[in-house]
């Protein structure tokens, strides 16, 4: 026996519950990413293309109430602290 067909009104009702559970969810996230522009990964790679070395500490952290990644290098013996702005990738100088 086949189920009995849902009527259209209950899938649009469904419908329009489930996007207005995601909506709140969706903004979130866009707030995020609009927050961090790049992540720790591509941020200790820009690190290693500008300095050279090799990364022994990479974290996230703030500046000011701004996301900044933290990378600590050693290169030649000589220890080096970068701090790239989380936002747009540039130099920040401490």
């Amino acid at each position: 026996m086949l189920p009995k067909p849902v009527p259209v009104q209950r899938l649009r009702r469904r419908l329009m519950i489930l996007l207005a559970g995601l909506l709140p969810a969706l903004l979130i996230l866009s707030v995020w990413a609009n927050e961090v522009g790049l992540d720790l990964k591509q941020a200790t790679r820009l690190a290693q293309q500008l300095y050279g070395g090799q990364v022994v500490k990479a974290e996230q952290t703030e500046i000011d109430q701004q996301p900044v990644y933290h990378i600590r290098m050693v290169r030649e013996g000589r220890v080096r602290d970068v701090w790239i702005d989380a936002r747009n990738g540039q130099i920040v100088q401490r």
